[in-house]
């Protein structure tokens, strides 16, 4: 990854002219350049009205561009802030094209075409902060007495944090890049928990993938399954298997309900300390995501013959473990071994 204050250092700040007047006020930028002033240059002024711009959700484009004097010093790290509040905006990566900034370092080609568009839009920002105060805070002239005046009018603006979104938003980014990554010895997609695809209908084998790959997680070093996702990466969602579902309640109840029944008759109900069930939407479809712990000791999977579950006499325990992006189960003397090392 090419470093990013380098990048920064190269640029020109601009700002429209229609707004040239209200950011003097503000961002005191024919005053005093003391350093203890905290809005005493275009600089900071340049930051806060962009993120301002940023909160209310306003830009507007450049009509004409009037290049300021700059100089770099701390700012630089300031302006990188923003840049990753830009980039963490839905909008501004849609329109680069971008996923998340983690993306940025594994395959953005052109880093500096990125900083150049990141640069234009929070100049548009700022533009659209310049306006609101324009608007608002232009015939309030005892207002610019204060140093900080514009630090406060950019808290007032900070929209309120709904915890739980961020957590939604969290879990979908890393389950984003979980699916991005592919399969690997510790994630595993399945299409369907119970249908197949083929037919359309109830397979008992379909279970029985998505039951041996969580044993093999348990007895290898934990991982994740993700329930809805083809191998291929595309997210298929759990329609199909909620499908199969007639009851009018909540059919994700009655899937989660499914699950649990499964993971009871296979193991035992002491699998589910090692068993974290999450349901996240992806591309607006809802998948099952599975986070799996390592286990302490060996966890045995009941399985009949091709994966049944309609013989209880036939069923026998197999033990699976993780290898090369797939569930395996070993047997006899390498199980032993397997055990006796894995599990000291």
């Amino acid at each position: 990854m090419l470093n990013f204050e380098v990048k920064l250092a190269d640029l020109t700040l601009y700002i429209d002219d229609q707004h040239e007047d209200i950011a003097k006020k503000f961002c005191n930028t024919s005053g005093s350049k003391s350093k203890e002033h905290k809005l005493n240059t275009w600089y900071e002024g340049y930051i806060y009205t962009a993120l301002i711009g940023m909160n209310i959700n306003s830009r507007i484009e450049y009509k004409t561009k009037k290049e300021k004097a700059r100089r770099w010093d701390s700012f630089r790290d300031q302006l990188g802030f923003v840049f990753m509040k830009a980039l963490s905006k839905d909008d501004v990566r849609n329109e680069l094209n971008i996923l998340n900034y983690e993306q940025i370092k594994s395959d953005f080609k052109d880093i500096d075409d990125l900083i150049r568009k990141t640069n234009s839009i929070i100049g548009e920002y700022s533009n659209g902060g310049l306006q609101y105060l324009k608007d608002e805070y232009a015939n309030h002239d005892s207002l610019f007495d204060s140093l900080y005046a514009l630090e406060k009018i950019y808290e007032d603006t900070i929209p309120e944090i709904d915890h739980a979104d961020v957590l939604q938003n969290e879990e979908e980014e890393r389950t984003t890049s979980l699916i991005h990554g592919g399969e690997t010895n510790n994630a595993e997609f399945k299409s369907t928990l119970r249908v197949n695809l083929h037919t359309g209908n109830h397979d008992d084998e379909m279970v029985h993938e998505c039951m041996k790959n969580l044993a093999a997680f348990m007895n290898t070093k934990g991982g994740t399954l993700l329930i809805g996702v083809e191998d291929n990466q595309n997210v298929l969602g759990l329609d199909t298997d909620l499908k199969l579902f007639t009851q009018k309640k909540d059919k994700i109840d009655q899937f989660q309900l499914y699950l649990d029944d499964k993971l009871t008759t296979n193991f035992s109900s002491s699998c589910f300390s090692l068993l974290e069930t999450k349901f996240v939407d992806i591309d607006n479809k809802k998948i099952c995501k599975i986070i799996v712990k390592k286990s302490s000791k060996p966890r045995y999977y009941s399985v009949g013959p091709e994966g049944s579950r309609t013989s209880k006499k036939l069923k026998t325990s197999k033990f699976y473990i993780r290898r090369n992006g797939g569930a395996i189960t070993i047997e006899g003397q390498d199980q032993l071994d397997y055990i006796n090392e894995h599990f000291k």
